[in-house]
Order: structure tokens, then sequence, then C-alpha cells
């Protein structure tokens, strides 16, 4: 087909320039306003990683409120709910009295954090100079700290008693056995009880 236009005519060809700019900022506006209703900043809604230096500030004004949430999901519902079901279950007989049965604790998910590694060591020296809890730290990386504790005296009766066993069958040291079954220096000295001194 070859179109033949008249005077004054002319071809436009279908093009759609939607969303508009007006209406691009009117989306932004709505989002900026459900930021501000929920209290957590824009820049986290959207895109928190094209936010640079203030991408730290960001964050932390946004985990504040997750953990103001949290606190109102505990007092106003896990704890309700908790005190409920056991008291009922200890009046049915279902689970045995305990003295402190409405006392519990909540653990909540890991905090978010921007610099993982910064904080990590921070919050170690922190830990050595008893300027923070083990409950804290293990909080705040969504554990319990009770289970890390269980856990890690798991680890060392299993590793205290291999360590025997090896001594006890190669004579050599207690110590030369802890380093060979869990390196904790760079360079051990390895001594053998048996041997006699050169």
């Amino acid at each position: 087909m070859v179109p033949r236009l008249k005077i004054g005519e002319s071809i436009e060809s279908f093009a759609s320039n939607k969303p508009s700019p007006a209406f691009t900022g009117f989306l932004e506006y709505l989002i900026r306003d459900v930021a501000l209703g929920l209290g957590v900043p824009y820049e986290f809604v959207v895109e928190p990683s094209k936010q640079g230096t203030a991408s730290r500030f960001i964050l932390e004004k946004a985990a504040r409120r997750f953990e103001e949430r949290q606190d109102l999901l505990t007092s106003r519902f896990c704890n309700r709910v908790w005190g409920w079901v056991i008291a009922r279950g200890i009046k049915r007989g279902d689970l045995p009295p305990s003295e402190n049965w409405w006392r519990v604790n909540w653990q909540a998910p890991k905090k978010i954090t921007v610099d993982l590694g910064r904080e990590a060591r921070a919050n170690q020296d922190a830990i050595k100079m008893g300027l923070r809890t083990m409950r804290e730290d293990a909080g705040e990386r969504g554990h319990d700290w009770q289970e890390m504790r269980d856990q890690v005296e798991r680890e060392a009766s299993d590793l205290l008693s291999r360590a025997k066993r090896l001594a006890d069958e190669y004579s050599v040291s207690m110590e030369t056995a802890l380093h060979l079954l869990s390196q904790r220096t760079p360079n051990p000295v390895f001594t053998n009880e048996s041997e006699p001194d050169a």
C-alpha cells in the first residue's frame, strides 16, 4: 500500500509515551507516602544500594522501625498467645505446672546491616571489653545464646575426649593432641613425651 497524502495531511506512527513524567512523579509521591506511613525511609523501600554513603543511616533508621514492630508484635500478640496456650495446657493437664511458666524470651530474626565485617570486629572487641553480652550478640545474628553455649560445650567436650584418646594411644602430650585436632596457634610445637630429651 502506497499512501497518498493531500496537502496539509501527515502520517504519524502510533507511539506510547506512558508513563508520562507527571504520572511517574505521582507514583513516587504514593511510594513516599506509603513509606512515611510505615515509618521506613523511602530510599530503603525503592533502592537502598544507590544511596552511597547515606546507606548506613538509611539502614539504621529502617532497623529501628523493624525493632519497634518486633517489640509490638511480641508484647501484643506472642506473649498473649503464649500465655493462653500454656495456661490452657497446664489447666488441662497436658503440661506439668511450672512456677515461671509465663516467662518467655522471643528471638527476632537477624538484624540488617550495611557492613558486616566492620560490625563483627567491633562486636568482638565489645564482648572482650565486657561492654556487650553474649545474648545481645547472638540475638542480632538471629541465634539463641543458650543454644550457642550448649553447642560450644558439646564441641569442646568432643574435642577433649578425642584429644585424650590420641594422647593415650600415641603417648603424646594433651597439648599436642589438641593442636593436631584443632590448631589454634599459627605454629604449634609438637612434643613426644615417650622420647627422652636430647
